[in-house]
């Protein structure tokens, strides 16, 4: 089995570029319309990925520079 080590700055940098991409998912659904990801009540949905957004955009907000 062979390691693979990385540096505190690669991992800081596939950390945004995941939640970026998730971040970026999410918004392009909700402002689409498409939810229906955590449950059958559209409003409740809206409500929850908006949530999550938030939570998302707080989280880069500490990663970023």
């Amino acid at each position: 089995m062979m390691t693979i080590e990385i540096c505190d700055e690669q991992l800081n940098d596939i950390v945004v570029k995941e939640l970026s991409a998730q971040l970026s998912y999410l918004k392009e659904d909700y402002e689409d319309g498409r939810v229906g990801v955590f449950s059958f009540d559209w409003d409740e949905d809206r409500k929850k990925v908006k949530r999550l957004i938030k939570a998302l955009e707080r989280v880069l907000g500490w990663y970023e520079v």
